[in-house]
């Protein structure tokens, strides 16, 4: 037999669905890879068109009614033998499922082709489209009344339970990414300014508060599109938007169960879908809290890019290689036990002082720190020794003590940094220089003591910042007023790379 002889034969059993061994062909096919490759083609050609014949037979029943009206309106049909001549074809499985791939084409001419003008788009085939496909949208939103507006977020959704919004640079915290899998109730937030990364769980619904509520507020409208249901929405009409006819749709939801009436949360929901795809093109949403507020933040959606390939990578639930996880740590676990260095002790010691108000003895004892050996500092002096990263990985009650501490020794340092300001200044009027310049110079190291490492806390940073450019400033004064002009360019060099630092660490934090 030759191979064209096969081919017929692989054909009329296939489309036969018949199992009646043919031996001789069989046999060709084990020698044969062309023949064998040609009948995997065609089993495989036919189970597609078996299965959209079968989509088909079920669409057809749900919408043939309204099919025959619309060719009853063009005159080109009459309506009423072709239901039962209809769902007598039906009865026989392989009958119906030629029927339904045979009226495929004359639907498709239907709704693709003719011109007709009372086509409508239905609910659930919107929803469909942003449940069922892969899709990238552009969010943005804002709060009536209120004179700023959100920067566009770019939100992805990979499939349905899984998205991912990708805000820009944000005041103090830089671009924030925000990753959540509806399914399993859990959230990973990427600070990529700081490589930082926290894992939640059922982030909080109603609060922008935190890294839950920062998760809530930015994913909740696409959270409560997929939890539309077909059946409660309000039809308004058709019109144009940017060129494209749509058609209109209105929901409105609720919170439900016992949550507070001043947190629960209402939505009015408007979906502007193309009207012959079914594709969105505008989606509108008010939530406001439902306590008689007439106040709402206002979302919108567009943009909207349907079967886009999305990089799986950009939906994992792990940090990215690099990326710090918040909250996992005790302080034992990352604080330093090392022994400090003697200038180091006389520095603590020296705060300590001050923070009992004996400012006097502070500076006295400072004036002792031999500047030119290790100044080295145990685990538990939070400010000279935590870095950002430690403090990220804290557990909460942990990073709320280091937090506090650090804060209290920043204010007693600023005051350390005034204090000798305010006895220096009239020891340089006095010319007092040799009294005025220790002072001066132990307080400018006090503060490069908080700024050496790049990698310590912005916060404690910051405060070193301050500290170094009133006590650089003053020392200009005072060489100048010697006329001291070397002496009083690199002070004024050293004030203006402060300067700069500071800016820099201000710029990367605010993206001002």
């Amino acid at each position: 037999m030759t191979c064209e002889e096969i081919k017929k034969r692989i054909v009329e059993r296939i489309l036969s669905a018949t199992a009646v061994g043919d031996p001789a062909m069989n046999e060709h096919l084990r020698a044969c890879d062309d023949c064998r490759g040609f009948a995997e083609r065609v089993r495989a050609q036919q189970e597609q068109l078996q299965g959209l014949a079968r989509t088909m037979d079920s669409r057809i029943r749900d919408n043939q009614a309204r099919i025959l009206e619309q060719f009853n309106g063009l005159g080109r049909v009459r309506p009423s033998p072709t239901i039962p001549i209809w769902r007598k074809i039906m009865k026989n499985q392989w009958t119906r499922w030629s029927a339904a791939a045979a009226l495929l084409i004359a639907v498709l001419l239907l709704v693709y082709v003719l011109p007709m003008g009372g086509s409508s788009v239905v609910f659930a085939d919107v929803l469909n489209k942003m449940r069922v496909n892969s899709y990238t949208f552009e969010l943005t939103y804002y709060v009536d009344n209120a004179e700023w507006k959100g920067l566009p977020i770019q939100g992805s959704v990979l499939e349905p339970g899984r998205m991912r919004m990708d805000c820009p640079t944000t005041p103090g915290l830089g671009a924030i990414s925000s990753i959540m899998d509806a399914k399993s109730g859990k959230c990973l937030i990427l600070f990529h300014q700081q490589k930082a990364a926290e894992l939640l769980t059922n982030p909080v619904p109603n609060r922008n508060s935190g890294g839950g509520g920062f998760a809530a507020f930015i994913s909740g409208p696409v959270k409560e599109l997929w939890n539309l249901r077909d059946g409660t929405e309000k039809n308004l009409g058709k019109k144009t938007l940017d060129g494209v006819e749509v058609e209109g749709f209105e929901v409105h939801l609720e919170d439900q169960g016992d949550i507070p009436r001043d947190e629960a949360l209402q939505y009015d929901i408007q979906i502007w879908a193309d009207a012959k795809t079914a594709i969105p093109v505008l989606v509108e949403m008010a939530m406001k809290v439902r306590d008689g507020s007439d106040q709402a933040v206002r979302w919108i959606m567009n943009r909207f890019q349907l079967d886009v390939q999305l990089d799986e990578s950009l939906f994992k639930m792990e940090p990215p290689a690099g990326y710090t996880l918040s909250h996992q740590k005790e302080l034992k676990e990352v604080v330093h036990r090392g022994d400090a260095s003697p200038q180091g002790r006389i520095v603590v010691d020296a705060v300590a002082l001050a923070a009992d108000k004996k400012l006097d003895e502070a500076l006295a004892k400072l004036r002792t720190v031999d500047w030119s050996k290790p100044v080295v500092f145990e685990g538990t002096s939070y400010i000279f020794t935590m870095t950002e990263k430690q403090y990220i990985t804290l557990k909460p009650d942990d990073q709320k003590k280091v937090i506090e501490t650090g804060l209290s020794d920043a204010a007693v340092i600023k005051q350390i940094a005034r204090t000798i300001r305010e006895k220096a200044r009239p020891m340089i009027e006095a010319r007092q220089y040799d009294k005025a310049e220790p002072l001066l110079k132990a307080g400018e190291q006090l503060g490069v003591l908080l700024t050496k490492d790049s990698e310590r806390m912005i916060i404690v940073r910051l405060v070193g910042i301050a500290v170094q450019k009133m006590m650089l400033d003053d020392l200009g004064k005072l060489y100048e007023s010697q006329g001291k002009t070397d002496l009083q360019q690199k002070a004024a060099q050293r004030l203006q790379a402060v300067q700069a630092e500071g800016d820099a660490i201000k710029k990367a934090a605010t993206g001002k």
